[in-house]
């Protein structure tokens, strides 16, 4: 482009639009197009962009039309990667393509952004327009680095996986009041974090991989309420020393809500093992030794039984909570070794039977004498 100025009325583009400019018109970009953006150069596009190609920007600025009225389409077969860039939409969003950002940000001017595949890392995804949404149906990734999602985040059918050492905050530019996060599935590597301004609803399942880190600090965080449901699943393959009384914080929230239907916990050496512990707003692993306490024990008569039930449903010390009572229900008829009851073997039974009625015998003879 070299800065120049351009006019078209929705062409097909097949080749390569790169430099420096600004073009008039809405844009077909053909699967075998391209537009490239390098250091220091801007590209303004006024017009509505549709695409089945790729879409580079290298350490320059990117802007996508002059109207919130437009809507820009990048198809299944399209890609889109910023470094150290700057993009700006006005207008709706729908991807089926891959968006990647690499110390970049991305502004939007519109009420919704669907995206089916996002990849960030040190970058940032904000709406500049109040309850504005990023809408995920595929998967969004979080890379080593801190970035942040400044808008709703609603998640229908996707998943959110936030790699090791990796930090998300979503929601921060706006009060945490106004917003509100529906997500299907999270998953957090070893020594990651989320932290949620807005009431949010983890409705499918969460999956934490714990390391040192959440000695110290939760890997997720919510400011306002947080509401969970289906399944949790817990790992702890990145930990290199454990001990019994260490107790690794997985969620802090202002109001924690609802409970898993399921659990599944990573098993630990010997007789070693994690016990869920929940209050109205956290959930922690302590972990224990499973010879002297059993989870579900509640009574701590080294059984998991009925009478368990009694005192969950009366009410624990620190409240009745749903996630107890799965506890006791995965735990249930486990007690401890010093309590099963001694069931004589075979061998042994006979002899005990004639010892018996001999005295039962003597007994009689006495009592007749």
């Amino acid at each position: 482009m070299d800065g120049g100025i351009a006019a078209y009325s929705f062409p097909e583009m097949a080749g390569v639009i790169e430099g420096e400019g600004e073009l008039y018109g809405s844009m077909n970009l053909l699967e075998t197009g391209k537009i490239r953006v390098g250091v220091d150069e801007t590209l303004a596009i006024h017009g509505m962009l549709e695409s089945a190609g790729t879409v580079e920007v290298l350490g320059g600025a990117l802007r996508i039309g002059n109207g919130s009225d437009y809507h820009h389409t990048f198809h299944e077969q399209s890609t889109m990667l910023a470094e150290q860039s700057h993009l700006t939409f006005q207008g709706e969003i729908d991807s089926r393509g891959a968006i990647e950002l690499i110390e970049s940000t991305l502004h939007f001017r519109s009420d919704v952004f669907r995206s089916l595949k996002l990849v960030m890392q040190d970058s940032e995804l904000e709406s500049e327009w109040v309850g504005g949404s990023l809408s995920n149906e595929g998967t969004i990734e979080i890379l080593p680095g801190t970035s942040a999602i400044k808008s709703e985040l609603r998640s229908s059918a996707g998943e959110l996986v936030i790699h090791p050492n990796a930090k998300l905050e979503v929601g921060a530019s706006q009060p945490s009041s106004r917003q509100l996060h529906d997500l299907q599935s999270i998953s957090l590597a070893n020594n990651s974090e989320a932290a949620f301004y807005g009431s949010t609803f983890i409705m499918e399942s969460l999956a934490v991989e714990l390391s040192e880190s959440n000695l110290e600090r939760p890997s997720l965080v919510n400011v306002a309420s947080l509401y969970v449901s289906g399944s949790f699943a817990l790992e702890a393959d990145a930990i290199r020393s454990i001990a019994v009384g260490q107790t690794y914080k997985v969620i802090e929230s202002d109001r924690l809500d609802g409970s898993f239907n399921d659990y599944t916990l990573s098993e630990l050496p010997g007789a070693l093992g994690f016990l869920p512990e929940v209050t109205n707003t956290t959930l922690s692993l302590r972990v224990i030794d499973t010879a002297t306490e059993l989870p579900g024990d509640f009574n701590a008569d080294g059984r998991v039984d009925a009478a368990d039930y009694t005192v969950w449903r009366d009410g624990l010390p620190g409240g009745r909570f749903e996630l107890d009572h799965l506890v006791w229900r995965k735990n249930y008829g486990r007690e401890l070794a010093g309590n099963a009851t001694s069931v004589p073997e075979p061998a042994t039974l006979a002899p005990m039977l004639i010892a018996l009625l001999s005295v039962c015998r003597l007994r009689r003879a006495t009592e007749v004498g």
